[in-house]
């Protein structure tokens, strides 16, 4: 798309935020803007030997409130690619438009890699169906990666969201972090946004969804990086069943490159109910005396009875100081053989990374907890190509 700008026309009934959608498209290499309107009358007329692909439409506009005037002019314009701007909609409302033609839905404001993102999904051409026939380990399902302790505090979500944003760097593909903690999750807080949806909105429309009429449901934290929320209110957790967590679980492996799932503390039903779709556990506590050990051990038979191999899961002591060294050691598995991470307790750089709402791995990326976190993704980046090459010579 960077050898061939493409065309976008703006269509927005504030002037102001018009003329800033306009200087984005003038300054970007990647675009080239094709006209403006301030609403979609006068979209209509300017259009009639505009060669646009995509239409940037303000779906705050008083002219949309019935939306057969949306859908008529998606129908009279198929060649356009219709993307969706607001800042006050929700999501009972955002639905219905992309019943009515649009394509993909920006939230305001946006910066430009994420019109980017969004254009590439839309633009993506489909190939020759004859060069597609070999194509079945290019759809290969997403690897899963599931963060669980027996306890809370223990920096858990911590983990698991510097993990998601590291394996978001790069070119490994798009990657979704799935806060799974139903009634207290808080990823959200770590990563600095506010959430617009729910994985309860995600599954009341999980039929029929695609990966672009499903971006809506996300929230953006990063280029590659996407964020499946929580419930809202607690008393929302109840509305999600085993079978419908699994029933998400297998729509994210569709869309994603990496599902980093961060569940609820203990061993919730839900949780439980994910394993058999899970490629590598993490199990997170922190090392100092027995009690540790206990709640790790009896997670690990639990596990272990649940149908979880020992090579599916890694052991990850968080919060290591030089006096838990001694402690270490009683971490261990069959055989004898360690299946062990170990995380500094690097204080100042994560209680920095809070209170900015920045990953580590992104706001301090030289400290200890940065290079853990970077080391760690290796690490189940390696074990997931040695699983996969297993399973290739097994076929």
């Amino acid at each position: 798309m960077a050898e061939k700008a493409v065309k976008v026309f703006v269509i927005d009934g504030v002037r102001s935020v018009r003329d800033e959608l306009c200087q984005l498209l003038d300054s970007s290499e990647r675009f080239m803007l094709a006209g403006r309107a301030s609403n979609l009358a006068e979209a209509v007329s300017k259009l009639e030997n505009n060669d646009a692909q995509v239409a940037l439409l303000d779906l705050d506009l008083h002219e949309l409130e019935d939306l057969t005037v949306l859908s008529r002019f998606c129908e009279t314009h198929p060649a356009i690619k219709v993307i969706g701007t607001g800042s006050k909609w929700e999501d009972p409302v955002l639905r219905p438009a992309f019943g009515a033609g649009i394509s993909g839905y920006l939230n305001k404001p946006f910066e430009e890699w994420q019109l980017v993102q969004l254009v590439q999904e839309m633009l993506e051409p489909q190939g020759d169906p004859e060069a597609r026939r070999d194509e079945p380990q290019q759809l290969q399902l997403g690897h899963v990666v599931m963060f669980l302790s027996p306890k809370r505090g223990v920096g858990q979500t911590t983990l698991a969201v510097n993990t998601a944003t590291e394996f978001s760097c790069g070119d490994q593909g798009r990657v979704c972090l799935w806060d799974a903690d139903m009634h207290f999750g808080d990823a959200a807080l770590l990563l600095n946004v506010l959430p617009r949806a729910s994985v309860i909105d995600l599954h009341r429309e999980l039929e029929g969804l695609t990966a672009r009429s499903a971006t809506s449901f996300f929230s953006s934290c990063g280029e590659n990086l996407w964020l499946l929320a929580p419930p809202i209110r607690p008393e929302q957790a109840e509305l999600m069943t085993a079978k419908e967590m699994k029933a998400v679980l297998q729509f994210l492996k569709k869309t994603f490159r990496y599902v980093v799932i961060d569940a609820a503390s203990g061993f919730h039903a839900n949780a439980l109910a994910l394993l058999p779709e899970v490629d590598q556990l993490v199990l997170v506590t922190e090392a100092g005396g027995l009690l540790p050990e206990l709640h790790i051990s009896t997670a690990r038979r639990i596990l272990t009875e649940l149908g979880l191999s020992a090579e599916q899961q890694i052991v990850a002591l968080n919060r290591i100081k030089t006096e838990d060294l001694a402690d270490v050691n009683r971490f261990r598995v069959e055989g004898g053989k360690p299946i062990l991470f170990f995380f500094p307790n690097d204080y100042p750089s994560v209680t920095a990374s809070l209170n900015s709402g920045v990953p580590v791995v992104k706001s301090k990326p030289g400290s200890q907890i940065g290079r853990a976190v970077s080391q760690f993704a290796e690490l189940l980046q390696e074990r997931e190509k040695k699983c996969t090459s297993r399973l290739q010579e097994a076929r």
